[in-house]
């Protein structure tokens, strides 16, 4: 288990530091045309971005325990595979280096923790003895994270997959940002603690890249 946790760690500080370091060459880079956009109907990114915010959405709503740990990784792991069906899009259809790059940190790092979550689900699941109590604080807590996050991901698409990848992924990690303090507050195991510090900081430096590559890049983005 030590070994785990110890392979654990070492991801999570490997994805932080590809994450800064895309941040810092997006930021010296200076893009000063807009992106063109089309007519959202007739572009197949934009069923393929409903298709997989619309799938994320019915796995999250998972049967909770009331344990605050196994819970954050039952709800945790469809919403990584959310991001990685986004962007499978993005790869499919988009044309800027940077949201391309983007798109392939965010699904290699997803992956990776999605397959060390289900590890961690499997064994804890094995273990534990929970039981489901409708009333608990972390539960109402990560429902509203949830809901906050599902009303904000349904935004207007404008055709491009790259403004659309951004402005969709942005409330996506903010989803994951606050889940991820749910945690902090309840969660008992220190292994998902990492993570909940490492979601904190890596995606936050995300937000910030995409909310600034869309200041440039999104003419009609709302202020």
């Amino acid at each position: 288990m030590r070994t785990w946790a110890l392979v654990f760690t070492v991801g999570l500080v490997a994805s932080s530091v590809w994450t800064a370091n895309l941040l810092a060459n997006q930021s010296a880079a200076h893009h000063s045309s807009a992106v063109k956009t089309t007519s959202s109907k007739k572009q197949p990114s934009t069923a393929e971005y409903k298709t997989a915010m619309d799938r994320m959405h019915k796995q999250m709503h998972v049967t909770y325990t009331c344990d605050p740990d196994l819970d954050f990784i039952a709800g945790m792991i469809p919403h990584h595979q959310g991001a990685v069906d986004m962007t499978v899009t993005q790869l499919k259809y988009g044309k800027d280096p940077e949201m391309i790059e983007l798109a392939k940190l965010i699904q290699k790092w997803q992956k990776v923790e999605i397959g060390q979550m289900s590890h961690l689900l499997n064994l804890w699941r094995k273990n534990t003895k929970a039981e489901g109590n409708k009333d608990c604080p972390a539960k109402a807590e990560y429902e509203k994270a949830m809901e906050v996050m599902h009303r904000d991901m349904n935004i207007k698409y404008t055709g491009n997959s790259d403004i659309d990848f951004a402005r969709g992924m942005i409330p996506h990690h903010q989803g994951a940002i606050d889940m991820a303090a749910t945690l902090t507050r309840y969660g008992a195991r220190p292994e998902l603690r990492a993570l909940a510090e490492d979601i904190f900081r890596s995606q936050k430096q995300e937000i910030k890249l995409m909310q600034e590559w869309l200041d440039k890049n999104d003419t009609k983005a709302k202020k």
